[in-house]
Parts: C-alpha cells; sequence; structure tokens
C-alpha cells in the first residue's frame, strides 16, 4: 500500500508540473499577443496614412458634424511618431457606452478610411477593432484634437442646434 501512495504522489506531482508549464505557456503567449497589438494598431493606422491625401478631424452628433479641421497626413504621422508609443490597446471591450462624438478621416482619392473616437467611455475602433484607449494614449487624442479648435467633449443640444442650422443656410445658399 505504501508503494501505491508513492506512485500516486508521483503521477500527481508531474500533473501539477505539467498543468504549471502549460499555464506557463498560455500568459507568455497571451502576453505577446498583448503587448505587440499596441504596436500593430499603429503600424496599420501609419499605413492608411500612407494612402491618404488629407486627414480631417472632426467632432459629431447625431450625423451632424459641429467642428472640423483638417491636417495633413505628414502631421498626423509625426503626431503619431512623437506622441504614441506602444502601449497595447486592451483587446477585449467591456464598455456598454460606445457613442462616438469624434472621428479621423483619413481621405484618399479612392478610400476613405475613419478612425472613430468616444472620449466618454474611452474607446476607439480602426476598421473593425474597436478597443480601449490605452492610458498613455488618452491625452494625447484629446489633445490632437483640442489643439485643432475642436473641444474633446461631447457636443451638447445647443451645438447641435447651430450645426444644423448653419448646414440648412449653406444649403439655402446653394439653391
Amino acid at each position: 500500500q505504501a508503494g501505491i501512495s508513492k506512485t500516486f504522489g508521483v503521477r500527481m506531482k508531474r500533473k501539477l508540473i505539467g498543468c504549471g508549464i502549460l499555464i506557463v505557456g498560455i500568459v507568455v503567449t497571451i502576453s505577446a499577443v498583448f503587448f505587440s497589438s499596441g504596436t500593430r494598431m499603429i503600424a496599420q493606422i501609419e499605413e492608411a496614412t500612407k494612402d491618404a491625401d488629407t486627414v480631417i478631424l472632426e467632432r459629431y452628433f447625431a450625423g451632424e458634424v459641429v467642428n472640423r479641421s483638417t491636417i495633413t497626413p505628414q502631421d498626423l504621422n509625426a503626431w503619431i511618431s512623437s506622441n504614441l508609443k506602444s502601449r497595447p490597446p486592451l483587446p477585449f471591450d467591456i464598455s456598454m457606452c460606445w457613442r462616438p462624438h469624434h472621428r479621423i478621416i483619413l481621405q484618399g482619392n479612392e478610400t476613405s478610411r475613419v478612425i472613430q473616437i468616444c472620449f466618454e467611455c474611452d474607446l476607439f475602433k480602426f476598421e473593425s477593432s474597436q478597443r480601449p484607449i490605452p492610458k498613455s494614449w488618452k491625452g494625447e487624442f484629446r489633445s490632437l484634437f483640442v489643439t485643432q479648435g475642436i473641444p474633446a467633449t461631447t457636443p451638447d443640444d445647443d451645438e447641435f442646434e447651430a450645426a444644423r442650422n448653419q448646414r440648412a443656410e449653406q444649403g439655402d445658399d446653394a439653391n
């Protein structure tokens, strides 16, 4: 009976070591994916700016553009290089908000690609990837808009009405 207990103990020890190695492997794999995602996201945005002729920053509400500013793709790339360090965006979104009111439009001759930003829940979306804005990027994204005269806040009802009225007046002037 002592031999059975010893054999059982050896088997359990081997199983525990095997499980430990498996867990370490899973953690290493997840970490590699997690930490490379920030670099990959930056590279995707930089690649998209190569096809852009113009970069448009917008603040909008209910489809109505409230503020707009234009910068060059080179200015956006310089901003990315200076401000977005490859901190990984978290790969999962657990927020229920997602009401973006800011966007960066990378406008090219044949294509238009959009980065949507929700400063209320601190999420951003580029292409199909919606992720939390890394803490180190939050202030940088806000400053990108603010330095262009665009508040990093959700437009209020008065701003929305003013934008809608201005668009209606411009439509009347075109006729």
